[in-house]
């Protein structure tokens, strides 16, 4: 059974939340755990993945990458392109969007507010769909770093 590291902090502190919250409580029988990880190739969300990657055998976790490209920035593709190979590498299903230039531009008058409420339909959405025969809804994980604002 996977035990982590009592020198890794991080890994730690995640058994103590999930311990005291039960961030992913135990499925029916045998039946693992949907996890959708919202990843967007930044250092949270990667960090985020490695995480669960480390406890999805503890946890019985059954993790799926969702990576949406909003369509904004230049190198927009790029970060798709490596949550993409992270995904292959560890053979986790992928699952991605392009956001199309008139969602962008009907997002709303906060483009940053917009394009949040766009990534969480699309989480949404992705987690439907994989709820198929699933006793138990998947759950999606986001992380945020301590100068972002606070979505869940």
């Amino acid at each position: 059974m996977f035990v982590p590291d009592s020198t890794e902090p991080l890994c730690c502190a995640l058994l103590q939340a999930q311990e005291r919250h039960q961030l992913f409580p135990s499925t029916p029988g045998d039946e693992a755990r949907i996890v959708l990880v919202g990843v967007s190739g930044g250092a949270d969300s990667v960090c985020l993945l490695h995480l669960l990657l480390r406890f999805a055998p503890l946890w019985n976790l059954a993790l799926h990458v969702a990576h949406l490209d909003h369509n904004v920035r230049p190198d927009s593709a790029e970060d798709g392109a490596f949550v993409r190979e992270l995904a292959a590498n560890w053979d986790l299903p992928f699952h991605t969007r392009l956001l199309a230039q008139a969602e962008i531009d009907a997002a709303d008058n906060n483009l940053e507010a917009g394009l949040r409420r766009l990534r969480y339909g699309f989480f949404a959405d992705v987690a439907a769909s994989l709820a198929g025969s699933a006793s138990v809804a998947p759950t999606v994980a986001v992380a945020h770093t301590a100068d972002d604002q606070a979505e869940t």
